[in-house]
């Protein structure tokens, strides 16, 4: 029925697809974006199977945590932009933003009364797992949940990596057969069902759809959020503004990002990290837009999966140090959000995190095998020495390893 792949949709209950129901609804909570989206393109071909109205709900909650004037601002750009792009076509778009913390209880529950099939965002972080996971028991339709987070299928890993380098080595043995399966630039491009007029007067009494005036340039003095935290000067939120900061890294700073990455002094970032963060652009674009510039193809993808930094992908030195910050630290943080369920806390980063006793002495590092390193070659913080009792065979010591954090 769809060219997504099945490793990427999740069935979040038990319930059956109502062919006799009024619409198709997607629910954009992570990928808030209309372009390069599995979930959206699965929600659409939905549509198009059973011959019903496609309902795109795009809810704002305003009791999560860090919910700021920053943050919701560059949502409802996002927004606004939908429901402009939206407007006059076969797709009733209805973006809903919450006045008050917990209002838009019951408003999913509500939709999936009328609807053939729910669709939602797959997404391991923040609240969002708990908010599926809620929300399946109470629907009385199938809910399907679609990865669309990274190049590589949350699926295809069964378990976390606690290294980049152990992560980057299976990226580079599975990876390859996904890059065939890239979601569609415009899933909505293809005819849909004519549009639904609207949707049932007690929904939209009890949950009102936001304005789309509002949205654009709406005060939020009257939201229960931090208005401490301002957006940010010059900065919009929206698919149209991550598609002008990807032209604008890939015409102007790519060429110096391999050397000057690391210096703070140097404005050469991609900037794309906001609009990773929000979904407002999909990895596969930006993929997708770098292999054009490099005029790239599978075929120079290297053949040895050594788990080194650069030369495996096939491109320049900028490229591929780009690479690995957007594809291998980006899906290794999504790895262990979605193999974890302690991810956010600081007991799950690698190695002992315990606070020692006043005036106790960190015990020294140990090899794998248990023995203390040699003392020639052992390094204050390193993660690798050689080991007492294996000569030269290199070991994994017990210190704990920095963690780190795309900074793509």
């Amino acid at each position: 029925m769809t060219p997504v792949p099945e490793i990427r949709i999740r069935s979040c209950n038990e319930r059956e697809i109502r062919p006799d129901g009024a619409y198709v609804l997607y629910w954009m909570t992570a990928f808030r974006r209309m372009g390069w989206s599995f979930a959206l393109e699965r929600a659409a071909d939905w549509s198009r199977r059973l011959g019903k109205p496609l309902v795109i709900l795009e809810p704002l909650r305003c009791g999560y945590r860090w919910a700021s004037d920053r943050h919701h601002r560059f949502v409802l750009d996002g927004m606004a932009g939908h429901a402009a792009l939206l407007a006059g076509s076969n797709v009733l778009y209805y973006p809903y933003v919450e006045p008050a913390a917990g209002a838009g209880k019951g408003l999913i529950e509500a939709l999936g009364k009328n609807a053939c099939v729910v669709v939602a965002d797959d997404a391991p972080i923040f609240f969002l797992p708990r908010l599926l996971a809620a929300a399946a028991p109470r629907l009385s339709v199938r809910l399907e949940s679609v990865d669309a987070n990274g190049l590589l299928p949350l699926r295809a890993a069964d378990r976390d990596f606690t290294a980049a380098y152990h992560f980057r080595r299976f990226l580079q043995k599975v990876l390859p057969e996904h890059l065939a399966h890239f979601p569609e630039e415009n899933p909505l491009a293809a005819p849909l069902p004519p549009r639904l007029p609207g949707l049932p007067r007690e929904i939209a009494r009890r949950w009102p759809a936001a304005d789309p005036d509002w949205l654009r340039s709406g005060h939020l003095a009257a939201l229960p959020i931090d208005h401490e935290v301002p957006p940010v000067p010059g900065v919009r939120g929206g698919d149209e503004a991550a598609g002008s900061a990807l032209s604008r890294f890939l015409d102007e700073r790519l060429p110096l990002y391999g050397e000057g990455r690391n210096d703070p002094g140097d404005d050469v970032t991609s900037g794309l990290s906001p609009y990773l963060h929000f979904g407002q652009i999909s990895i596969h674009q930006v993929f997708a837009a770098l292999a054009e510039r490099e005029t790239w193809s599978p075929e120079r993808l290297a053949r040895t999966t050594s788990g080194a930094r650069e030369g495996w992908w096939g491109m320049g030195p900028a490229a591929e140090k780009f690479l690995d910050e957007a594809v291998t630290w980006r899906e290794v943080g999504i790895n262990m959000a979605s193999c974890r369920t302690d991810s956010e806390r600081y007991e799950s980063l690698p190695g002992p995190h315990s606070t020692p006793a006043r005036n106790s002495r960190p015990a020294p590092p140990t090899t794998r095998c248990g023995t203390p390193p040699r003392a020639s070659s052992a390094r204050r913080g390193a993660s690798t020495t050689t080991c007492a009792c294996c000569g030269g065979r290199r070991c994994s010591t017990g210190a704990p390893r920095r963690a780190r954090r795309s900074r793509c």
